[in-house]
């Protein structure tokens, strides 16, 4: 990214002084105005001053079915194709390109929050140490880190397990009309969530707590939220996954305001990112022997459980190709 701005700022620099090749030292300011950028220049006391400013927009969100007239400024298109690697740099337009879910972690490392994978230039040893899952709660769950809150932190071993054991549903897309319109509502919704969204599982773990071994844990998730792009540049976000129209009137609904001729495969692609929280409770055993009068010993087998613990927050993703058409006004003769 930055030798695009720097880049752009050259290119308004070289049009300002086009604009003013000779400049008056009267404090007068010749000017220079882009879509991208703007510059303006001042020639006093014998120096000059000049100023660059690239100005751009990133997408928010909005209340659906009111997109901004196109003529009040416009959006500032990103270049997908340029971006091939994330970095400690570009993490966020590379997650807006590939609908991924890149976070960096105090440490500096990479960290995928759909997952527990970092990106370190080479493969990340697995277990991961207590520090690294640290780095990776802080990184990717910033105001629900665990040992926050009351809870306990958990051994590295043990969240891990849980964490990757969780294995949320990926959502599914679903869409009326199939082909959109330029200037109707398109409708979404997700075809395999439900509003109330939960999943409940014992799991067999194999991790220590201290002298402890854990055997199973007990994990409890749901869905937080939704947030949804749309493929244009706009997006929205949503507690609930939407309901099939026009049985119901889904609150996910957009108005695209040009066809999808000029995309990829001349299909928007809309993404949809489930963000599951939730906890785990490990159930854990230990021998414990007595001496017999014998010489022998009697061992028992004992149990507890360690927890809740905190899962964090889990993004999946679901993606849909949507074809979208402008619309276009027939007139037909009368009748006779």
């Amino acid at each position: 990214m930055r030798w695009v701005l720097a880049s752009l700022a050259l290119v308004a620099a070289a049009a300002l002084f086009v604009a003013g090749t000779a400049w008056a030292d009267d404090g007068s300011c010749p000017r220079v105005n882009k879509r991208n950028f703007r510059a303006q220049g001042c020639h006093q006391g014998g120096e000059y001053v000049v100023e660059v400013g690239i100005s751009g927009e990133t997408p928010p969100s909005y209340s659906p079915g009111s997109p901004p007239s196109s003529g009040s400024g416009g959006q500032v298109p990103i270049d997908c194709s340029s971006i091939r690697a994330p970095n400690p740099s570009n993490w966020w337009v590379y997650n807006y390109c590939n609908g991924t879910a890149w976070r960096p972690g105090p440490s500096g490392l990479l960290w995928d929050c759909a997952g527990l994978v970092s990106l370190t230039g080479g493969a990340t040893p697995l277990p991961l140490t207590e520090e690294q899952v640290q780095d990776f709660l802080q990184a990717c769950n910033p105001e629900q880190q665990a040992g926050s809150g009351g809870q306990e932190t958990p051994p590295a071993q043990c969240y891990q397990e849980a964490r990757s054991k969780l294995r949320p549903p990926a959502p599914v897309i679903g869409v009326n009309p199939q082909l959109g319109l330029t200037g109707l509502k398109s409708f979404f919704w997700l075809e395999n969530y439900t509003d109330d969204m939960r999943l409940s599982r014992t799991v067999s773990v194999a991790c220590q707590i201290g002298e402890w071994r854990g055997v199973s844990a007990r994990i409890d998730a749901w869905v937080a939220r939704y947030h949804w792009s749309f493929g244009d540049g706009w997006g929205m976000d949503s507690v609930t996954p939407g309901a099939p129209w026009p049985e119901w009137e889904s609150e996910i609904y957009h108005v695209y305001e040009r066809s999808s001729l000029q995309q990829p495969g001349q299909k928007y692609l809309v993404r949809v990112w489930a963000y599951w929280q939730g906890s785990f409770t490990v159930t854990a055993e230990r021998e414990n022997c007595t001496p017999n009068a014998g010489g022998g010993q009697t061992c028992t087998t004992e149990r507890r459980n360690f927890g809740p613990y905190s899962l964090g927050e889990i993004a999946v993703i679901g993606r849909l190709p949507y074809p979208v058409q402008q619309a276009q006004s027939v007139i037909q003769a009368p009748e006779e």
